[in-house]
């Protein structure tokens, strides 16, 4: 925690969705929240490009091909891929700023990080990379901004990703 209030490590390069439908935002107290759905291309192709740059702020490591991440791509990969935006938690992106210009239909990121859902996001760039990842697999994307506030970026990182783990009750 005391890391990365000090060293909030982000991404130089914008990240631009284009996105047809119109965001949900709403901004409550200094900080903007989107919420949409992005392809599981998209996100591959993010990781793909940026690698672990983009998960900088995501505490948590890569678990290996077992497990929910097993279940991650079968779901990705296989007939039931449909429900995959109901069986998936999404991803959340931390951003120091946002923008929605509904002309373009553009929603573009300044110094952006995935906080939540680097375990998603890795398994859809290995399902891609192996050409098995289906192209109709939509996820929910979460954008947060932090507007330079490293407190609350570093409070949102740690929160997000703070659970209790559940086991199976079959």
């Amino acid at each position: 925690d005391a890391f990365y209030r000090k060293n909030l490590p982000t991404l130089q390069d914008p990240i631009i969705f284009d996105i047809q439908q119109a965001p949900y935002q709403i901004r409550a107290a200094d900080h903007d929240c989107y919420l949409f759905h992005v392809s599981g291309e998209f996100l591959a192709s993010l990781y793909s490009k940026h690698g672990e740059q983009l998960l900088q702020q995501n505490i948590r490591v890569y678990q290996g091909d077992k497990g929910t991440n097993a279940s991650i791509l079968k779901t990705c990969t296989g007939p039931d891929l449909a429900n995959f935006l109901h069986y998936n938690n999404g991803v959340t992106f931390l951003c120091e700023t946002a923008q929605w210009d509904g002309f373009t239909h553009k929603l573009n990121m300044e110094r952006a990080q995935i906080v939540n859902g680097g375990q998603t996001v890795r398994v859809l760039c290995n399902a891609a990379q192996d050409g098995t990842l289906k192209p109709d697999v939509l996820i929910s994307a979460k954008i947060l901004t932090s507007q330079g506030n490293k407190e609350f970026a570093s409070n949102v990182a740690v929160n997000l990703n703070n659970q209790n783990r559940i086991e199976p009750s079959f």
